[in-house]
């Protein structure tokens, strides 16, 4: 167990709102093979290295938790405004892919 990394799913990196995990599992796949020929490289664990590498997307994660949870809460509002928030949801979890 010791030097175990998680990528995509099994580390939890689904994107809340679309549920999507592909993008965020190919960066964190690469992520933990650099991770790994670093801690190579450098005798050290890679558990740390990677950690670092994915934080970025980890906050992502977290931020787009609170969309979600604005997004529940827009339900009050109509349908058109539920579409609305719908659409800006899905821009926001596009964009991130881009930026990751």
């Amino acid at each position: 167990m010791g030097n175990t990394l998680l990528v995509g799913d099994a580390a939890g990196m689904i994107f809340p709102i679309t549920f999507e995990g592909i993008g965020s599992a190919l960066k964190n796949g690469l992520s933990a093979a650099e991770s790994i020929r670093e801690s190579l490289d450098t005798k050290t664990s890679a558990a740390p290295l990677y950690l670092q590498k994915i934080a970025t997307i980890v906050k992502m994660i977290e931020r787009l938790h609170k969309v979600q949870e604005r997004l529940k809460n827009s339900t009050d509002g109509g349908s058109g405004h539920v579409a609305a928030a719908l659409l800006n949801v899905y821009r926001k979890t596009l964009t991130v892919q881009s930026s990751v």
